[in-house]
């Protein structure tokens, strides 16, 4: 069961974001006329969750290093895995409202199929992204305080 958690953990994004290019490839969306708004709620998004996620990682890495809980983290490799998901969250936020202001900003290049996908990688990417690290942050709360 730990490998299977860890594997969907580390794995889970990315083949999720790979799932659903390939149904957006099947059913063969096209992208609006006129998708700006779209792309104005997609930076907005985008800024909100590495905004939340960078405050997020801030509180952790000033959690004292000798509590129970980050002793436990640190002895299992978890609390670096912890640490890089949310980098790669931040990382993925921040390039998804890059890429969605470039859009926005030149129409044309929304009309380019394999932007098109990049863009709906992004966007799955970090929603699932976003998932799994708040998955992993309830899970840790949901820990009696003895253990945190």
């Amino acid at each position: 069961m730990d490998k299977l958690r860890f594997y969907s953990e580390k794995f889970g994004p990315w083949l999720f974001s790979i799932g659903v290019v390939i149904l957006w490839l099947f059913v063969c969306s096209p992208f609006p006329k006129n998708p700006s708004n779209i792309f104005i709620s997609s930076i907005s998004f985008g800024a909100i969750v590495t905004g939340f996620l960078a405050t997020t990682e801030g509180i952790l890495l000033t959690i004292n290093t000798r509590s129970v809980l980050v002793t436990k983290l640190y002895k299992s490799g978890h609390f670096l895995s912890i640490i890089s998901y949310l980098a790669s969250t931040i990382r993925v936020g921040i390039l998804f409202s890059i890429f969605s202001l470039t859009i926005l900003i030149d129409e044309r290049v929304a009309k380019i199929f394999w932007f098109q996908i990049f863009w709906v990688f992004l966007a799955s990417f970090l929603f699932s992204s976003f998932y799994r690290i708040t998955e992993i942050i309830i899970r840790i709360l949901k820990m009696p305080p003895n253990l945190r």
